[in-house]
This record gives structure tokens, C-alpha cells and sequence, in this order.
């Protein structure tokens, strides 16, 4: 008699964010999950802001795959200035299909949509925009995050 087991995959993957106080900058620290993205700052006179994906210069392995002997990855600084959002995806978003097979790009996507208002216009516009891009239900789960930076804050 066969038995089939159930295996767990035995890894994770994380992105740590802080935000330190006093400071217009993020800190993340990669182990290998998709990069956040950062939208703005608003040009003058309105339009839409830039979005980029902020990838760690070494990312490191998923958790859990720690015993492979690789090196930790290092924590990265980044500018987090008054007015821009900060985009953090799963790969339920990164791994979004259409109907070719290609996979859902944020940066292409979200850039011709804002300017937004406040990181609420954020998600649905992204939401709303990966079910047109795959064109219905998704076979992978999606989490997203959005923060943004107010002045004075």
C-alpha cells in the first residue's frame, strides 16, 4: 500500500519594512520575496507619479533555507519622502497572468493610472487593474499593502 504524504515546501519568503522615526526613508531586508514599489514623488502640475520597484541590491534566500551556508542578506535604506506611497505586493500580483502567459508588471500598469489620492486609490486601482489583466478569477492569493507618507510624518 502506498502512501501519499503531504509535504510542506519548509521555507517563506519575507520582506521586513521599517520605517525609522524622525527620518523621510524606509528600511527593508529581502529574503526572497517580490520587492516593494514606490509611486512618486508627484511631479509639478500634476500627473502621474513615477512608480519603480525598489529590489534589493542582494536578496537573500527565503527563511527557513537558512542551513545552505549563504550569507544574510544586508538591510537597504531608501528615501520614503512627504507625499509618496509605498507598494507591497505578494506574488499573487507579480505572478498575475493574461491570456498570452504574461506575468502582471505594476510598474506598467499603475504608472498611466494615478496620480492617486491616498493609499486606498492605491489598491483598488492596483486590484481592479490585475483582474483586467488576467481577465478573471486567479489561481494564487493576493495580498497588498499601501502606505503613505503624509507631510510631517
Amino acid at each position: 500500500m502506498l502512501r501519499q504524504q503531504n509535504r510542506l515546501e519548509g521555507f517563506i519568503t519575507a520582506l521586513l519594512v521599517e520605517f525609522p522615526p524622525g527620518e523621510e526613508s524606509v528600511r527593508t531586508l529581502d529574503c526572497g520575496h517580490p520587492g516593494p514599489y514606490l509611486l512618486g514623488p508627484y511631479p509639478p502640475g500634476g500627473g502621474a507619479p513615477p512608480v519603480r520597484r525598489l529590489d534589493a541590491a542582494d536578496p537573500g534566500l527565503p527563511l527557513g533555507m537558512g542551513g545552505l551556508g549563504v550569507a544574510r542578506p544586508a538591510q537597504e535604506d531608501r528615501p520614503f519622502p512627504a507625499g509618496c506611497t509605498l507598494l507591497l505586493v505578494t506574488d499573487g500580483v507579480t505572478e498575475a497572468r493574461d491570456a498570452a502567459g504574461e506575468f502582471y508588471d505594476p510598474v506598467l500598469g499603475l504608472t498611466p493610472l494615478g496620480p492617486f489620492a491616498g493609499p486606498g486609490e492605491v489598491l483598488d486601482a492596483l486590484v481592479a487593474d490585475v483582474e483586467r489583466w488576467t481577465g478573471g478569477p486567479r489561481d494564487d492569493d493576493m495580498a497588498v499593502l499601501a502606505i503613505t507618507r503624509r507631510a510631517g510624518a
